[in-house]
C-alpha cells in the first residue's frame, strides 16, 4: 500500500500547489484558490479477472488558474514513479463563489495493485 504522506509529498514537488487529503482544512487562514485534494477511491478487479488481487483507485483533484500540459504530465509522471499506474483525467471549468471568476479543475484517476490475503 502506498503511503498518504509519500502521494502528498510526490504531488506537491511536481505541481508546488497546496496539497490536502480529502478536502481542504477548514483551519486555514486565507481561502485557498489553487490547491490539489486527493483521496483514495474504490477498488475494481483487474482487467484480465485476476482472483488474486485488486485496483485501488487514488482520485487528484487539482484546482488553479489555469492547468497547463506540462503540470498535468509532470503530475502523472511523478505518481507514476511512485508505482501508481494513470488512468484518465476529465477537464473542467469552476466559479469562484459569486463572482465572474473562473478556475481550472482536473480530476486525474490513478490506481495501484492490492494483493489480497489469503489466495
Amino acid at each position: 500500500m502506498i503511503d498518504e504522506q509519500k502521494i502528498k509529498q510526490a504531488i506537491e514537488a511536481a505541481t508546488g500547489l497546496a496539497v490536502f487529503y480529502g478536502e481542504v482544512s477548514e483551519d486555514e487562514e486565507e481561502p485557498v484558490e489553487a490547491y490539489v485534494l486527493f483521496f483514495k477511491g474504490g477498488m475494481e478487479r483487474p482487467e484480465k479477472g485476476d482472483q488474486i488481487s485488486m485496483l485501488k483507485r487514488i482520485v487528484v483533484y487539482v484546482c488553479m488558474e489555469v492547468i497547463t500540459d506540462d503540470i498535468c504530465l509532470a503530475l502523472i509522471d511523478t505518481l507514476e514513479d511512485l508505482g501508481l499506474r494513470f488512468r484518465n483525467s476529465d477537464a473542467d471549468r469552476e466559479q469562484q463563489g459569486d463572482t465572474d471568476a473562473f478556475l481550472d479543475t482536473e480530476v486525474f484517476t490513478f490506481t495501484h495493485l492490492v494483493k489480497r490475503r489469503g489466495c
